[in-house]
């Protein structure tokens, strides 16, 4: 993506997460481009999709839009609902799951910036 001073996001096409994922998609907000030191994304989950557990160098903060679900940091389990945030720190365990019956949305940030 290159770097945009103001866009829709409209326009901009999901693309699959893959990697061990279900039914997760993305569209950049941001990326390195226009700044190293953190990246965002929207994220969307299928009902029953998931970014299962795992554990990177960077830091995430999730806040979630719509939707039902799951968020697992650090050993513990939440119950997702819209207006709810996750501080994920660097090396520690996470990852979500939809447990509702439509899309689950949420805003990544990543720091520093990953793509």
């Amino acid at each position: 993506m290159k770097s945009r001073l103001y866009f829709s996001l409209e326009g901009v096409e999901w693309r699959e997460f893959g990697h061990n994922t279900k039914g997760v998609f993305f569209k950049d907000v941001s990326t390195k481009a226009f700044r190293e030191g953190f990246n965002v994304s929207l994220f969307r989950v299928k009902p029953d999709g998931e970014f299962p557990r795992h554990k990177h160098s960077h830091a995430h903060v999730l806040y979630f839009l719509s939707g039902r679900g799951e968020c697992w940091v650090g050993g513990r389990t939440y119950e997702i609902k819209p207006g709810d945030v996750a501080l994920v720190d660097g090396e520690v365990e996470h990852g979500y799951k939809n447990t509702g019956d439509t899309d689950l949305l949420l805003v990544v940030l990543n720091a520093p910036a990953t793509r």
